[in-house]
């Protein structure tokens, strides 16, 4: 038999459960999150760095050709890039439309190799640390190091963690833009700056971008004029 002491004791934590799950559920949803992202951006980070190496494997294999047109070469090193890049880049977001297969898969691929050739940027550099062009302030042979630099901007698709993300971290003319008009988040971080920045979605892609840069070093293979 249960005294009504006990009862009027029962009564008083019913809810509890829910209240306490109300008040955490908020910041274990954002850390959560907050994972997500960080994973995302860490793959992110490991297709940049083999699209350098893809991209400098492509230069110097293709300046054994072309050894006196260093554009020619860019050009190679470039689609390289643009092609590793293609599964860190977004689709195409066409609402409930959809092309009938095999098109459609052509749309998803090319769209997602426009996007990756909009926003990564490669740079040839040679072995005395100026970037290779055909001015000729820099020539390279064969057994000469090239290093290829690949910048991809990243974007990020988790909501509201991409922004908190991007103006913390961000450099690009947008973030800074926006950080003076409405404060820096890293003087304040509620949550209210956030919702007064514009949207930066563009036909389904997110503009909330990060720069992942990275290098690769590789050696012109080949015979020397002398040793042949």
């Amino acid at each position: 038999m249960i005294c009504p002491g006990r009862k009027l004791f029962f009564k008083q934590e019913s809810g509890q459960a829910i209240v306490e799950f109300c008040i955490v559920f908020p910041v274990l949803f954002l850390i959560i999150l907050t994972v997500i992202q960080t994973a995302q951006l860490y793959i992110a980070k490991q297709m940049v760095n083999y699209a350098a190496f893809c991209s400098a494997r492509s230069a110097i294999v293709w300046i054994n050709e072309n050894a006196s047109s260093y554009t020619k070469t860019l050009d190679k090193a470039k689609k390289a890039a643009w092609i590793a890049c293609i599964p860190i880049s977004p689709k195409f977001q066409g609402g409930d439309f959809q092309l009938p297969s095999p098109l459609d898969d052509m749309a998803d691929y090319g769209s997602r190799y426009l996007w990756a050739k909009l926003f990564t940027k490669v740079k040839l550099i040679g072995p005395d640390g100026k970037e290779l062009s055909d001015s000729g302030s820099s020539s390279v042979s064969v057994h000469d190091d090239i290093t290829v630099e690949v910048t991809h901007d990243y974007s990020m698709r988790i909501p509201l963690i991409n922004k908190i993300f991007y103006y913390l971290c961000s450099q690009s003319i947008i973030a800074k833009s926006q950080r003076l008009i409405h404060g820096d988040p890293e003087k304040n971080l509620r949550l209210q700056p956030f919702s007064e920045y514009q949207n930066l979605e563009v036909l389904g892609y997110s503009l909330y971008q990060l720069p992942i840069s990275a290098r690769c070093t590789l050696t012109v293979e080949g015979k020397d004029d002398k040793s042949s």
